[in-house]
């Protein structure tokens, strides 16, 4: 029974029992059974707590639409490089969207690895995923500031405001032609490095 949006934690569990029990199936293979997913690695959770310093308080940055961003750091062979690690939160009582996250986090793979967006300007590189008791994906970006922060800053001017709204709109009318859809596409859930 749904009230205001919510779901009770017994109706979410029996209405969605055959996907948790297929994805299940799927953690118990093991990231070592995995697959990588272009030039992006599938990692496990004990990865990602490596990257993310067991998801400790001082690495995170801050909830989004559904999870949360943390700062990670990954030895790139050269020296520790900083990341952003995002996580989906499956919380309970648990939300009627709650069927979608694995949709999203699979599209927002696909994306992400597809050649013509690889190597785009104002689309972040994916280094790595995880489905290993929990959704998340690991971006090859230091974080700096949300959109949402900077638009609301005294320091973020008019031509700075200009050049992310073109920079956005061009970015949307690509992914509309491409027929991809968005999920997160306002200022609270987008980041930025630099302007």
């Amino acid at each position: 029974m749904a009230r205001c949006g919510r779901l009770d934690p017994e109706d979410f569990i029996q209405n969605y029992k055959r996907a948790l029990e297929e994805y299940d199936a799927i953690a118990k293979e093991g990231p070592s059974q995995g697959f990588n997913v272009g030039d992006a690695k599938n990692l496990s959770h004990d990865e990602l707590e490596k990257i993310t310093n067991r998801f400790c308080e001082k690495n995170f940055i801050q909830h989004i639409g559904y999870g949360r961003l943390f700062r990670g750091f990954i030895d790139d062979g050269e020296g520790m490089r900083e990341v952003t690690v995002k996580t989906s939160d499956f919380i309970f009582p648990g939300v009627i969207s709650y069927d979608s996250y694995p949709r999203k986090f699979r599209d927002e793979i696909v994306l992400l690895e597809r050649s013509e967006f690889k190597s785009h300007p104002w689309l972040m590189k994916l280094i790595g995923f995880c489905f290993d008791k929990k959704l998340a994906v690991v971006y090859d970006m230091k974080f700096k500031t949300p959109l949402w922060d900077a638009v609301r800053s005294a320091e973020f001017g008019w031509k700075e405001r200009m050049k992310v709204a073109t920079d956005y709109a061009l970015l949307l009318i690509t992914l509309s032609r491409k027929q991809f859809d968005v999920w997160c596409n306002g200022c609270t859930d987008s980041m930025m490095d630099e302007v």
